[in-house]
């Protein structure tokens, strides 16, 4: 589980095998449905005109510039989680507003005007970890 993954363009200094999801592991990945499945999916995601990705560049600076290679309007605008940990505690008492205001977690709105030029449902928002089954007509 330790030994690393040297495959993986920008992550080879540190991704090791147990980063990777099960699916990923699997002996046998070209009878694995799951796998099959993100691989076809990433290798789709190419065709995107922009990806917004809940991350940011402090920590996966390295990984964000190889997918740029493939498709350069990328989008990091996380981590999303933190800032909604964030909103809760604001509206909960727990922060002022003005503590909020300067926290290092303020919104990156980066991808808003681009996101403000595509026609009504153009765009498709997918969580992290998530799998989306688009009609037919959509893909």
């Amino acid at each position: 589980m330790d030994r690393l993954i040297k495959s993986v363009p920008g992550m080879e200094t540190f991704l090791r095998c147990r980063d990777l999801p099960t699916f990923c592991r699997a002996s046998d990945v070209e009878n694995n449905s799951v796998a099959q499945l993100v691989v076809k999916q990433t290798r789709k995601s190419t065709e995107a005109e922009a990806l917004i990705l809940n991350t940011f560049e402090e920590l996966d600076g390295p990984i964000l510039s190889q997918i740029r290679t493939k498709c350069p309007h990328i989008y990091a605008i996380g981590p999303i989680h933190a800032q909604l940990n964030a909103r809760l505690k604001a509206k909960n008492g727990e922060l002022t507003s003005s503590q909020f205001a300067n926290s290092f977690w303020e919104v990156d709105r980066s991808c808003i005007s681009w996101l403000d030029k595509q026609p009504n449902q153009s765009v498709i928002y997918a969580g992290a970890s998530s799998i989306i089954f688009l009609p037919p007509s959509i893909t």
